[in-house]
């Protein structure tokens, strides 16, 4: 991936591509193939974490989702789901 690309990718988009063992390259249709294929073998599905923010939906009506949260949550509870 050229120097240019990779310097704007945000920190939470390196810190995940990391996370799913993927190495950072050019966009393209294969590239997203092999994300979401990483994803799937790397992310178990779960639903705890929204069973979680249960208050919080129906105070708010919707779940803020955040990909910093998300990424962090990968490292630190192995969580695939919605973020806390």
């Amino acid at each position: 991936m050229d120097i240019i690309t990779q310097k704007y990718l945000p920190q939470w988009a390196k810190d995940y591509l990391h996370y799913i063992q993927i190495p950072v390259r050019e966009p393209s249709l294969q590239y997203l193939t092999e994300i979401c294929t990483a994803h799937l073998m790397r992310i178990p599905f779960e639903n705890i974490s929204t069973l979680l923010q249960f208050d919080e939906y129906h105070q708010k009506g919707r779940l803020i989702q955040d990909e910093k949260k998300f990424v962090r949550q990968l490292y630190q509870y192995q969580m695939g789901g919605h973020v806390m």
